[in-house]
Parts: C-alpha cells; structure tokens; sequence
C-alpha cells in the first residue's frame, strides 16, 4: 500500500478559498518557587497549530478547536488568530507565513487513519514553495523541495512527521533499507492494521529468524513495515530474507552499514548550566540535568583536554530494598564512577555510579550526601508548573499506541515533542539471543541537536515514563529509546516523594 506518491495538481484545481486558523498557546512564567524555573535557556520551538479548513464554514474557531480536540490535543490552552485569503495558484503567501510558525499543521481528516490512506488535500502543495513531489511513507509525509525551506519546520503535517529533503524520496535509503525477497511468514498475525502491537507478536517474528539462523542486531515494528538490522551483509541474499512478517513488509539494513552513535564530548558550543546544587538553598535535582563523566586519560597520565562525555539526569528509582538512585546514560563514565554536574572542567562531583545495567544501556548513580532529587520536571512556556513523574508507563495497549505523542527535556533538546513509530528490540551483543525491549522515537528538535540527551526520560501525554532516550542514529531522523518496561522487569520503581 505504501510508499504512495502524489503528483502536482494543476493549478485550476486548487480550491481558491480556505480559511486558516492559526492557534497559538499562551507564554507563561511558572508561579511556582524558583526550583522549578529552568537554570538554562529555553530553546526556541514552533508553537502555533495551523488548521486548514474548507471555505463553507460557519464558525470556523469553532470548529477548527473541534478537529484538535479530536486528536487528542484537547489539553491544550488556546488563544487564537485567523484570516481569510484568496488564492488561484498552488502557493499563497499568508499560509506560508502559517506554516513558518507552526509546529503542527492539520488538516480536516489526518493523512493516515487507522492504517488506510485517506484523501490527500491539495493544500498539502502550498506547504513550501517549489514542491517537486510528495510521498506518503508512513510515518513520514516526505516533501521534495528545492532549496530546502529555512529551518525550524513544522513537526507533524496531517499526523505525519514532516520530512522536506532535494533528493527524490525514492533514494531515502535511511527510511527503507533494501526490501527482502524471501517468503511471507505469519500470514494469520495481521499487523498492517491499527495501532497495537504486543511483545508476543515480536516474540515470534524473532522466532522466524531464529529458525533461519539469522541473527539480529535489532528489529522494529510500525503498522507499515518492520525495520530489520541483520549482523551480516546479506544484499546478495535477500531471497533468504522474510519479504512480509504478519502481512507487513520488511525493509533491512546490514550491521556494517549501519554507524555507531558517537557520543558527545564538551566543546564550546555546548549548553552550560552553572547552578550549584551541593551550595544552593531550596533547590533540588531533577529529570534533565547535565551531567557528565571525568576526564579521559591517557596512558602517560596526562589528561585529554576537554575529553568528557555528557549525559543527563533520567529519574529517581528505588531497588528491591528501597534504595534510591538516579538514572543515568550508560557507556559514559569511567573507571573512577565519578558523575559531575554539569562537566568535570567547571563543576563539582554530585555522586557515584553505583551499578551498571549494561544489557539496557542504563547506570545507577548515588547522589552524595546532602543533595536532593525529585521527579519533578521543570516548568517551561507550555507547561508552567512543570508535572511529577509518578510511574513508569506499561508500555502496551491502552496506555501507548505508535503514533502516540510524548516529550522531553533537557538543555540540548529544549522541551520537545516527539512521537512514537515503532516498537521492537535490540540484542545484547554478548548473549546471543537476549534482547532489551525499546521504542522508537522522532522528535521536533528546531534548530538543536539531540547528542547528549542520553538518559533523559520520555514522558507520555500523562505523565509517564516510556523510556530512557538511548541515541540519535546518524544520517537519519530516528532515535531510540530503552522501554520503561525493562526497569520495571529489574525491580525498580519510580519514587513518588523527594529524596
């Protein structure tokens, strides 16, 4: 059914009249004790939610708010602006204005529902100027544009991540990889339909490799193909490959082409956040600060000048005999375990690592004494009085779906949205078989770059706790993160109250 390609419209079959109604959400500062007032900057995001809506319309605020509230934006604050224009021709000026400041434009239906194509709006060609071609290859509505439009873009159009590239959106090996040639398996599990999907389905597509003796780097489902990444180069044997796992098809790529996520050292450029939490009155830690490991060393002793990996603070869990730790990046820190805030190079030591869970790519510190943690997050634009993270999400139907929306903060992202495209697992290098449960995520990241949010916590539209943010792959929109779900499996739960 996909990818669906779109042709241009001539311009005499472009509705003339549309009315745009462009929603902006109020700026407030929190009210709330100054802890909970970001010590950084806040990064700049689009805001604004554009709705296009036909010209019939009686009350066009109105119903307008009715198309939010229907997808599940009804917890939104707006005020609002809209106006009216003509136009005879695929672009107009006043909805490019729109889409400039927008972080989501909507139209009357989504693109997409419930796994079927719905009709594509001609308004979608009066996005940019210069649209060569559209595609619908969800969950990515890509646009081929030249030049590619300024930066920030909006995040989601129609419910699709948005996508603008100048290459034909048939070369973007980064959303496919090479499609397998092999029988179709599972043809009872239907998993082209809706937005559901089970660790028991995943058991047994895992199972179907297993039986092939092909082994897995990691694999990831979305209601309209499964992502493969296999440990050897097999394009010249695709035929072996499964070509649909429960009448979805399946796109691979081999481990060799796929690079490792660098992690990301101090320079210049980075984010600063210079609070003192161990001399500060009234002040604790939280979700979201930067941390980072002590400087590298060489072998003649000398240090690596600025050589320190960043990280950031994810959330207070206690064990099985209640003892409390901080949530940290794996595969940061050094032998010492020594965890600074916000760098070894202009900060102070605020704890230890005290375990590692290397199969989840997570670390355990303990705070030094004196100092406090909550799993508040901090207050931004949108949500003022910041949220307390009270639980760690079942990550399975009813309380996430893919598509779904989440969050996440932190000085590199900002307070960002991301959505959820996929479900699935990565293996454990070390023993062949185990695999940790992780979702894959796409998020609106303006004009900042995501290396360095490792750790954070993913957060739901209630407040729970999906997951850890793991990486950013390179050379693709993606990141990943590690299920909540594995935490829970280890015995660790989320501390309600401050520690």
């Amino acid at each position: 059914m996909f990818p669906i390609p779109v042709s241009l419209p001539s311009p005499d079959k472009i509705e003339p009249d549309y009315i745009v109604v462009r929603f902006s959400p109020p700026i407030r500062l929190p009210r709330d004790s100054r802890r909970k007032i970001k010590p950084y900057m806040e990064t700049r995001h689009l805001a604004c939610t554009t709705v296009v809506i036909p010209p019939s319309t009686t009350d066009p605020v109105r119903e307008a708010a009715a198309i939010l509230q229907s997808r599940q934006f009804e917890g939104i604050e707006l005020y609002y602006d809209y106006h009216f224009y003509r136009t005879s021709i695929p672009t107009s000026p006043d909805f490019s204005d729109s889409v400039a400041l927008s972080k989501r434009v909507e139209f009357g239906s989504p693109l997409v529902e419930q796994g079927d194509l719905k009709e594509i709006p001609d308004e979608l060609f009066m996005l940019f100027p210069n649209i060569t071609e559209l595609e619908i290859l969800p969950p990515f509505l890509v646009v081929t544009v030249r030049p590619l439009p300024p930066k920030p873009w909006p995040f989601t159009v129609g419910g699709l991540v948005l996508l603008p590239t100048q290459i034909s959106s048939s070369k973007l090996e980064i959303l496919r990889g090479a499609h397998g040639e092999g029988q179709k398996v599972l043809e009872r599990l239907d998993l082209s339909r809706g937005r559901d999907f089970s660790e028991k389905a995943l058991k047994k597509a895992i199972e179907v490799f297993k039986s092939l003796r092909i082994r897995l780097v990691d694999i990831m489902w979305c209601p309209t193909s499964w992502s493969i990444t296999v440990t050897e180069p097999m394009k010249d044997k695709l035929r072996l490959l499964p070509s649909e796992i429960g009448n979805v098809v399946c796109f691979y790529r081999f481990e060799p082409e796929v690079p490792e996520p660098p992690a990301l050292t101090w320079d210049d450029t980075s984010p600063y956040d210079d609070t003192s939490y161990i001399t500060t009155s009234n002040i604790c830690l939280r979700p979201g600060v930067m941390l980072s490991s002590s400087q590298d060393v060489r072998s003649d002793g000398n240090i690596i000048e600025s050589n320190h990996k960043l990280t950031t603070s994810g959330v207070l869990v206690a064990d099985h005999e209640g003892q409390p730790l901080v949530t940290v990046g794996g595969y940061v820190f050094n032998g010492d375990s020594l965890v600074y805030h916000p760098n070894s190079l202009k900060g102070s030591v605020i704890g230890r690592i005290e375990k590692h869970l290397p199969t989840c790519g997570i670390s355990l510190m303990k705070l030094d004494r004196g100092l406090r943690y909550a799993n508040e997050t901090f207050g931004s634009a949108q949500t003022p009085q910041g949220f307390t993270l009270d639980r760690f999400s079942s990550c399975r139907p009813p309380e996430l779906h893919v598509y779904d929306r989440v969050t996440m903060d932190n000085p590199y992202s900002g307070a960002c949205e991301g959505l959820v495209v996929g479900f699935g697992a990565i293996f454990d290098e070390d023993d062949k078989g185990r695999y940790i449960l992780h979702h894959w995520l796409l998020f609106e990241t303006g004009l900042r770059r995501l290396e360095g949010c490792c750790g954070s916590p993913v957060v739901d539209s209630n407040g729970k706790v999906i997951g850890l943010f793991q990486h950013k792959y390179s050379g693709s929109p993606l990141s990943v993160a590690v299920s909540a779900v594995e935490l829970s499996k280890l015995g660790y739960r989320l501390c309600r109250s401050e520690r």
